[in-house]
Order: structure tokens, then sequence, then C-alpha cells
């Protein structure tokens, strides 16, 4: 008598699968929350106000000029370096 040779499915479970998928959802949210918290994070950071300066005309400006973005392109960030 020959006996039937049954070969079982080789692959992964489903459970895996699944596992796999939700894990990696939860790192795209991940990603994209804090790509977007650290750009507000940088925004409020790096203006001149948040460095101590004052956005003004480039003429008006005693102080030092600095690099700082400032909302009118006319005018840069001027900040009192000697604490005065």
């Amino acid at each position: 008598m020959a006996k039937k040779i049954v070969k079982k499915a080789e692959g992964l479970p489903i459970n895996i699968i699944i596992i796999a998928a939700m894990g990696l959802a939860v790192l795209v949210v991940f990603f994209i929350t804090f790509t977007s918290e650290a750009s507000n994070f940088s925004k409020a950071v790096l203006t001149c106000e948040a460095k101590g300066g004052q956005c003004i005309d480039t003429k008006e400006c005693v102080y030092q000029k600095t690099t700082f973005s400032c909302p009118k392109k006319e005018q840069v960030c001027c900040i009192n370096t000697l604490g005065r």
C-alpha cells in the first residue's frame, strides 16, 4: 500500500503578518507626528523673538544684526549683545 505524502503549506502564519502590519502602521504614525512636531519646534526656537531680538529696519539697528528670520524682508533681527 502506497503512503500519501501530504506537505504542509510553508509560509508566514497570518498572525505574524497582521502583527507586522500593525507595527508598521504604528511606526508611520510616530514618524509623521515626530516630523511635524519637530518642524513646529524649530520654527518657534529659531525666530528672532525667541532669541531675544527684535525685528526692525536695517538702518535702525544699532546693536548686533543676526541671521535669524524676520517676517518682512526689509527687516533684520537686531539683538542687544551688550546687555544694556
